[in-house]
């Protein structure tokens, strides 16, 4: 019997070459001088592979301003400004998000949607970023101080193995025009097949709202909705000493119609189908329990990988039912 030798890390030689290759490589390619106002940081990681040989995507998430070509624009129709597409599989189906900005004669329109769907896209959304060569510039991230992160764009794309990609710049589109246009023609197809039905706000009983902080105690919060369209929030909070401090608040029907119009807006039903965010530093565990008239329930946790379009839609919730009580 033949051993590989094996390094200090408990890998073979031929499995540690593989993963020095796959390690970053930070080239660093412009840099802002000390005391310089303004100015460009950029960097490449040139181990960042441009071929990804897998079609199974993990997460795609990608925002962006779009480079507006002066020709091409087939049959006169407002050409794509900015768009921000994100996608993953899960258990329930696909999440899917697709927020658009036209630019034209009128102002700038804003169209979003979003759904778990029940047919899997994604394998057909790898192969037309492999057509696209999308990870040609994989690697590439750059920031000119001074400008907002919404005028250029970001790559982010998870497969499974492993592999990555990961493009950003603040000054400049980070996908060329055909690029984008083929991924919003993607995803506004894939939005338009069936998809997972969920129950629509105006059907909900109450809700609850659960922070656990350890040692530093909790917050626990629960709504009741009335039949008038009002509804009653009873909250309870411990910290660092024993004592538990409780408290009770009457909501108006407009306050509870503004709380399910940013349940609806931000599809939090559907956070149900998003993954954890691994890379998430909250030190507390959130979550917010939907009950239903037919006793139905979903629970959503705080830490959860949301698009930027809807990121901030638990956040709200919890500010009304833990904060300004």
């Amino acid at each position: 019997m033949i051993f590989k030798k094996k390094d200090s890390g408990g890998r073979s030689a031929e499995k540690e070459e593989k993963y020095r290759k796959k390690r970053p490589k930070i080239v660093v390619l412009k840099k802002t001088p000390p005391g310089v106002c303004g100015g460009t940081d950029a960097t490449l990681d040139v181990n960042a592979p441009r071929v990804i040989p897998s079609t199974e995507i993990e997460l795609f998430d990608v925002s962006t301003a779009m480079a507006i070509p002066i020709n091409g624009i087939r049959d006169g129709a407002p050409p794509l400004h900015s768009f921000c597409a994100f996608a993953c599989p899960s258990e329930l189906g696909v999440f899917t998000l697709l927020k658009t900005t036209l630019s034209g004669f009128a102002a700038d329109p804003v169209q979003m949607d979003f759904a778990v769907l029940k047919d899997d896209f994604l394998p057909e959304l790898a192969a037309l970023l492999a057509a696209h060569n999308v990870a040609a510039n994989n690697g590439f991230h750059s920031r000119t101080h001074g400008l907002p992160e919404n005028f250029g764009g970001h790559v982010s794309v998870r497969f499974k193995g492993g592999d990555s990609i990961s493009i950003s710049n603040n000054q400049s589109p980070v996908l060329t025009y055909p690029a984008g246009a083929a991924i919003v023609e993607l995803f506004k197809k894939a939005l338009a097949g069936e998809r997972v039905p969920f129950p629509s706000p105006e059907d909900l009983s109450g809700i609850r709202f659960l922070e656990e902080r350890g040692a530093d105690g909790f917050t626990a919060a629960e709504m009741k909705i009335l039949p008038d369209g009002s509804g009653i929030n009873k909250k309870q909070s411990r910290y660092s000493d024993p004592k538990v401090y409780e408290s009770s608040k009457e909501l108006s029907a407009e306050t509870v119609s503004g709380i399910l119009k940013n349940i609806a807006d931000n599809g939090l039903f559907l956070w149900a189908a998003l993954p954890k965010n691994k890379s998430s530093f909250e030190r507390c565990e959130k979550e917010i329990a939907f009950t239903f008239k037919d006793g139905r329930e979903i629970v959503v946790s705080g830490v959860r990988e949301a698009p930027d379009p809807i990121s901030r839609g638990f956040f709200n919730v919890e500010l009304e039912l833990a904060v300004k009580n």
